[in-house]
């Protein structure tokens, strides 16, 4: 896996339309917990710590998978920056166009809609199959795409 870049400013994955460019910067634990519950923000800090510590990408298994109902995009997510709680690293799948790779604030996919004003939702019946790495690969393979069940 290449090395990333640091989460130096919120440089959100693109959603349909462009999100919010005024995320804020620090997100209080009552809003991310609307999206995510407490644990895997817990895991995701954790992991974002391991990685700050080694200096390098840590290739870990994503915690959640962020889903729009309506529209197919999605979010796996990985790690939260131990330097500022809003920004989450993970993969997006846009359902049309290839996948990126990179840092979302957690402010803006809590507040985010779809084109028709649906709000995003946990996928709760997530669980990982495989680290980061493999869910790229796969996406690479599958035209771009984040697979939703296990091949």
């Amino acid at each position: 896996m290449a090395e990333r870049q640091r989460p130096f400013g919120s440089q959100a994955l693109p959603f349909s339309t462009p999100l919010s460019v005024s995320a804020r910067l620090t997100t209080r634990p009552k809003e991310m917990a609307k999206m995510m519950p407490i644990e895997a923000l817990s895991r995701m800090l954790e992991n974002g710590k391991v990685s700050d510590a080694a200096g390098s990408v840590r290739d870990h298994y994503p915690v959640v998978r962020i889903v729009s109902p309506d529209t197919g995009a999605s979010w796996i997510l990985s790690e939260l920056s131990p330097h500022n709680r809003d920004l989450a690293y993970g993969l997006y799948d846009p359902s049309i166009g290839p996948t990126s790779l990179g840092w979302v604030s957690i402010a803006e996919l809590t507040a985010a809609r779809s084109p028709r004003g649906v709000l995003l939702d946990l996928d709760r019946r997530f669980r990982p199959d495989g680290r980061m790495s493999w869910y790229t690969e796969k996406a690479k393979q599958r035209t771009g795409r984040i697979p939703s069940v296990p091949t």
